[in-house]
């Protein structure tokens, strides 16, 4: 019984993280002329470009965290960030 439950942790816990990122880039879409003229006013240059990208990967790597791709470089990302 313990193994079944070490197992499913961290499976719960990437669908947790996933979802921030995946809510966080959905709202830069949702809200996207907000998000860019917020951003323009804040001095971000080519706003439009940077917030599509920023969105892109925010969506495509909470796909990649909930799926489990490279999981084991997570940590090292974190520790060089």
């Amino acid at each position: 019984m313990a193994d079944s439950t070490q197992s499913i942790k961290p499976l719960i816990g990437r669908i947790f993280m996933s979802l921030v990122f995946l809510v966080s880039g959905s709202f830069k879409i949702i809200g996207y002329s907000q998000v860019v003229s917020m951003s323009a006013t804040k001095g971000v240059p080519l706003a439009g470009i940077a917030i599509a990208w920023a969105a892109a990967l925010e969506i495509l790597g909470a796909l990649a965290m909930f799926a489990g791709f490279r999981c084991a470089w997570s940590p090292g990302f974190g520790f060089f960030t």
